[in-house]
């Protein structure tokens, strides 16, 4: 079904209504959903760029890093938010392998992931679920079962309860053994990685800016690049000889950036392509501009601004309320993210911050993403982008100020970090450090 020739006289009946209908209008403007084809298209070089005029690195010749993708997951069955950091893997990277290590810990936990597969085979209408499905039966996709380890590696003495620690043994393993690119599944790639596959070691900062200066400096292992046999995860297994159950952290992020400063020579550093964005602390604006804000093609923003990039479109805030009001399309903020290879979005599902993981549970509430997130998702998808962004681009302040809470709402995004003013390094407020830098 188009959207040509709908969504302007919607608009039109929008302008006439009372301010009390005016969320559910942009509600329905956003939910209706653009029919595409429901089998995951094959990428190919024919796909819509994610941002049009820049120009892809080529990959060099002396890549070190396996075309290897590895992914972990501890649920009985996939969803739909696991399938979009799946496709981004396929879309934007294309790795030779990518293995998705399922937890097989519990009685029932392979059969429940086998029986969902048999269904999603069998299903009459294609959905996410049978294009998943395809992906792994046509070994795209390697789904590897394992037991997560109950100790760490070379301390069969210490016993790791938490789950989240069992997973940090797996991806070590994983990449000592094989070599390759660690994502965490809420880590969504949009750049091929060729670059950061010279070095025999990549990570990245995880606490760039924090305002607790006597906090440990930490490296965030949720996105990582590995040679086999890295010398620099060899030291970071044997540390584990002094595992810490209690620590949440101590070992996955303070132990590797303490190696870091012994031996700088035995990793490569990123500070922000391939750092984790939160949807609270320092990074909560930024997250949600990335989520919820206009997203302008290079056209329209030609329009407003005379330049040929794209743009973000974000309201400000004003202490009580977010407004549209007297704002314009920040290409800086569409420059930035042309910028990061992966957008790790930690902290998507925390109850009162965002509940992203749960909110998008299927292609229908990508509709309610008029943003540059919703438009690497479809691309990702599709091969393409179908939404309309010009009605919303065009639209009043407050209808853009209506789009914006129904994007918040949908997204589970119901705090407001805004109200955290707690101070950085430089000594300005949260929100002076986000529009300084």
């Amino acid at each position: 079904i188009s959207q040509q020739g709908r969504y302007p006289v919607m608009i039109a009946q929008y302008r006439t209504v009372s301010r009390m209908k005016l969320c559910y209008i942009v509600a329905l403007l956003l939910v209706v959903s653009f029919i595409a084809e429901a089998a995951f298209p094959a990428p190919s070089d024919a796909d819509e760029k994610l941002f049009p005029g820049l120009n892809s690195v080529q990959p060099a010749n002396n890549l070190i890093v396996p075309s290897v993708v590895h992914q972990i997951y501890d649920y009985q069955n996939p969803n739909f938010f696991l399938y979009l950091s799946l496709i981004c893997v396929q879309r934007y990277i294309r790795p030779e392998r990518h293995i998705l290590w399922v937890n097989d810990e519990g009685r029932y936990r392979k059969g429940h992931w086998q029986s969902w597969q048999n269904n999603a085979n069998n299903q009459a209408t294609k959905s996410w679920e049978f294009d998943l499905a395809e992906l792994i039966r046509q070994n795209k996709i390697e789904v590897k079962f394992l037991t997560f380890p109950m100790h760490p590696p070379g301390n069969s003495s210490t016993y790791a309860p938490n789950k989240a620690h069992r997973s940090d043994f797996v991806r070590l393993e994983a990449l000592t053994t094989i070599g390759g690119i660690y994502l965490d599944t809420d880590a969504f790639v949009i750049n091929n990685l060729a670059e950061l596959r010279q070095h025999n070691f990549t990570m990245s900062f995880d606490n760039i800016v924090n305002p607790d200066k006597s906090a440990p400096k930490r490296l965030n292992n949720g996105v990582m690049l590995a040679a086999p046999q890295s010398q620099f995860l060899h030291l970071w297994a044997k540390k584990y000889a002094q595992f810490n159950p209690e620590s949440f952290d101590f070992d996955s992020s303070v132990v590797p950036y303490n190696l870091m400063t012994q031996y700088p020579d035995l990793i490569h550093l990123e500070m922000s392509r391939i750092a984790p964005m939160s949807f609270a602390f320092q990074t909560a604006r930024i997250a949600e501009i990335l989520t919820c804000g206009l997203y302008v093609p290079p056209v329209s923003s030609k329009e407003a601004s005379g330049s040929q990039r794209g743009a973000i479109w974000a309201p400000t805030w004003d202490g009580k309320l977010h407004n549209y009001e007297n704002t314009q399309p920040d290409e800086y903020a569409y420059t930035a993210m042309e910028k990061k290879f992966v957008l790790h979005l930690t902290m998507s599902q925390v109850r009162g911050i965002c509940m992203m993981r749960k909110a998008l549970g299927s292609p229908e509430d990508l509709n309610k993403l008029p943003s540059l997130l919703g438009r690497i998702f479809r691309i990702a998808m599709y091969g393409k982008d179908d939404f309309d962004y010009t009605v919303l681009y065009k639209s009043t302040v407050g209808e853009k100020n209506a789009a914006w809470k129904v994007c918040r709402d949908g997204m589970g995004m119901h705090s407001g970090p805004e109200k955290d003013v707690s101070t950085v390094d430089d000594g300005s407020t949260r929100q002076q450090y986000v529009n300084k830098h």
